[in-house]
């Protein structure tokens, strides 16, 4: 039976995963996650708890964790296959060339919940926008509107890396989607237990 640590295991892809493998070759041996759950697999919060051995690293995790994974999968001789986003041409390089076991880097874009996020900070950062421009408009100001003029205008830079960020993923989530939609793979019941 072949071993699995599943990362990000209780997101959306994450419990398919566990429904998928529940009845096949692939034994799952525990969850790294980012917050306990409870399981019927011995949940992990940190790399550092995990005590059982493995032959497959799947991380479905997040874009802040996925690089820092795979570096832990691979000092612990495991074949990686990482289902996240975030890795830079960079690190999948390095990765590639540190994996001994193997690495399949097959990154799940949903360019619709992308968009949707992007929308939503494009909305935050118009709202905050008007509201320092409200502010600086105002005759007097007191302590307390100075003191929301300077969050205002910290938070603004940040949010928009954060648009800029969202932007680059929606691009790559378009790309990727396109390539997939090009490539007609065709899958059997015969296949349902493959990885």
């Amino acid at each position: 039976m072949t071993k699995i640590i599943l990362a990000g295991g209780f997101g959306k892809l994450g419990l398919a995963i566990q429904e998928g493998l529940a009845a096949t070759d692939y034994e799952i041996v525990g969850i790294l996650s980012g917050h306990h759950h409870e399981s019927q697999y011995p949940v992990w919060t940190s790399r550092d708890q995990i005590i059982e051995p493995a032959d497959i690293f799947l991380d479905v995790s997040t874009p802040a964790t996925v690089f820092e994974n795979a570096q832990w999968a691979i000092k612990h001789n495991m074949a990686i296959v990482i289902g996240a986003t975030g890795l830079t041409e960079e690190q999948v390089t390095q990765l590639r060339e540190q994996s001994e076991h193997g690495i399949l880097i097959v990154p799940i874009y949903d360019s619709k919940v992308i968009q949707t996020k992007l929308s939503v900070a494009e909305q935050q950062a118009d709202k905050i926008s008007q509201e320092l421009q409200r502010l600086q408009k105002a005759g007097r100001t007191d302590s307390y509107m100075e003191q929301q003029i300077k969050t205002l205008k910290n938070q603004l830079p940040n949010l928009k890396l954060i648009i800029m960020q969202l932007k680059k993923q929606l691009i790559s989530a378009k790309k990727s989607n396109q390539k997939t939609n090009t490539q007609h793979f065709v899958r059997s019941n015969n296949h349902r237990n493959d990885l």
